[in-house]
């Protein structure tokens, strides 16, 4: 028998690439740069286009993996470039060279977040800056400059020594580094936790998660059976028929129920402490409630830790030349950026009442400076609002129309999987008290046009695992995050999919031409979009009006805009 090995080349990817540098003249400077690949990759440098070319003052490694100058000059300024090549392939990596007379500071070994234990006998926060003139370093723990003493010390590079370690000492510490022409900051949080406390919840846990998840699944299959198992002889209003097919995907919705199990299992925990005693627990952690030991069976029970997907990214051969439908492995150092049914990214933090999950107006009693939330409502029809309108002359309707169509390709929030109270059972419809999912607008007493009814119906999203109350397991509160249905990136998703199951539902397979089905034909030529055939859901007004189903696309928001 012969034995056949079959090599497959791969491109070269990058290890470490070199960093941009501050420097002035006289000094030294090396540009580090590694990659991976198969056959091993080749390393060559450049500046500014053009091959360097070793000489006394510029020295590459053996194998290019760095490149030295020295005795920089100003001619050695601009943009050096490590390439990384071989038979499947070559990389680019690039940064800049500045040489300056006078450089301002840059933190070159950043502080990180640390928590110990109390009483440690020392905790190091490194710091260490360069620039020219060299920069003086401040450390500041919340905001005010530390007093070095015996307790705390700076080394000659510029990191922090705290001894004998208290829970005094936790709090956000920030290196500056700073010199005539310019200044640097770096922050960290050192969290010092005590000795574990007893835990008063812990006798409560399991009662809590079996009632948890008997409201939860109850709600969740009451709002399906009332959405598509009702008597289809009775038409259901604009309403019905916008929840009928914004209703969450199968996958999504178990996301979504994990993340509530833990949320209403915690609620009802904090209950029955606060039944026995003659306090609330507003300012309670949720770590105070239940050991460590019940968090982590906490998040195997309601299923949170499952959904965290492991991504492996290793078939390089199809990620270096396609897009994965589902938006994993699109970013190879992040695998999970821009996937669907990921947590939403924000550019600024979230404002939450209570600091990481009830919304703002959630408590009816709570003042802001001075005053109580106004109903939304009453924003909208007393100050966005108007009696006139005007015609654009630069802009058409195409414009929104665009702008919709681009945003149905980038995102989608995953709306509540349940249209009633998980506490009660009490339809969002009828009750105007906040309980979760259901977070009604209150119509204010003079409104112009709704004139017989207290509230409106308003649900809220759904949040995912890891986050708001659920963020428990991570030692930390992390504020809740709504999910994305949808791949973040600009990949036409609300055509074909975000995800495998839409995709064999696109697809024409009675054919490998991997052509996308159509409907039918107009008198254009031209086809429709394909019919859902009531995959994955039936939207259909009134099945008397016509027995023409919805169109499928990779979006089912694809129904309710124009094309």
């Amino acid at each position: 028998m012969t034995n056949v090995h079959l090599f497959l080349p791969v491109p070269p990817l990058f290890s470490a690439e070199p960093q941009d540098q501050y420097t002035s003249p006289g000094s030294s400077v090396i540009f580090s740069c590694q990659a991976d690949g198969a056959p091993t990759p080749l390393i060559s440098w450049y500046k500014d286009g053009q091959p360097v070319v070793p000489s006394g003052r510029l020295t590459i490694s053996v194998g290019g993996i760095s490149l030295g100058i020295q005795h920089v000059k100003g001619s050695d300024e601009g943009e050096y470039t490590c390439r990384s090549q071989n038979a499947a392939g070559y990389a680019d990596a690039s940064a800049t060279l500045y040489v300056r007379d006078k450089v301002a500071p840059v933190i070159r070994n950043e502080p990180r977040d640390v928590a110990v234990v109390s009483g440690e006998e020392v905790v190091i926060m490194p710091c260490g800056a360069e620039g020219r003139p060299k920069p003086a370093i401040i450390w500041r723990k919340d905001g005010h400059t530390m007093d070095l003493d015996g307790k705390y010390r700076v080394d000659a590079e510029g990191s922090l020594y705290v001894y004998n370690v208290t829970s005094y000492d936790t709090g956000m510490y920030e290196c500056s580094a700073e010199n005539h022409v310019g200044y640097a900051s770096a922050r960290a949080r050192l969290t010092v936790q005590d000795e574990p406390q007893p835990h008063i919840g812990d006798e409560f846990f399991q009662e809590s998660f079996n009632e948890a998840h008997e409201q939860i699944d109850r709600a969740v299959n009451d709002t399906i059976s009332q959405l598509f198992l009702r008597d289809r002889g009775s038409s259901p209003n604009p309403h019905e028929l916008l929840r009928i097919f914004r209703f969450p995907s199968g996958e999504g919705r178990e996301i979504a129920r994990a993340a509530e199990k833990i949320e209403q299992t915690l609620k009802i925990v904090m209950r029955h402490i606060e039944s026995g005693m003659i306090f609330n627990l507003t300012d309670y952690n949720y770590h105070d409630l239940l050991s460590p030991e019940k968090l982590v069976l906490l998040t195997n029970l309601s299923g949170c830790l499952s959904h965290r997907r492991n991504v492996h990214c290793d078939d390089m051969c199809f990620h270096n030349k396609y897009r994965s439908i589902d938006g994993t492995c699109n970013n190879l150092r992040n695998p999970l950026w821009g996937a669907s049914l990921t947590g939403f990214r924000r550019l600024l933090s979230p404002i939450y009442e209570n600091g990481f999950n009830t919304p703002v107006g959630w408590s009816k009693t709570k003042r802001y400076h001075g005053f109580f939330k106004p109903s939304a409502r009453l924003i909208s029809s007393r100050i966005m609002s108007t009696e006139e309108i005007s015609p654009d002359h630069h802009c058409s309707h195409m414009l929104m129309q665009w702008g919709q169509f681009l945003d149905h390709d980038i995102d989608h929030a995953l709306p509540s999987i349940s249209s009633e109270s998980f506490l009660d059972g009490v339809s969002c419809q009828r009750s105007c008290d906040y309980a979760s999912p259901c977070f009604p607008i209150e119509i204010p007493p003079d409104d112009p046009r709704i004139r017989h009814h207290r509230c409106m119906e308003f649900t809220r999203s759904s949040g995912i695992c890891g986050s708001g109350m659920t963020s428990v397991f991570f030692n930390t509160v992390l504020p809740r995050e709504q999910i994305n249905q949808l791949t973040s990136f600009i990949d036409a998703s609300q055509v074909y999919g975000s995800s495998l199951l839409e995709l064999r539902l696109l697809r024409n397979l009675t054919h490998n031409n991997g052509d996308l089905r159509h409907g039918i034909l107009m008198s254009t030529g031209k086809p429709l979009m394909p019919f859902s055939d009531g995959a994955p859901v039936d939207c259909r007004r009134d099945l008397s009006e016509s027995s023409i189903d919805c169109f499928l696309a990779g979006d089912i928001r694809a129904n309710e805009q124009a094309r």
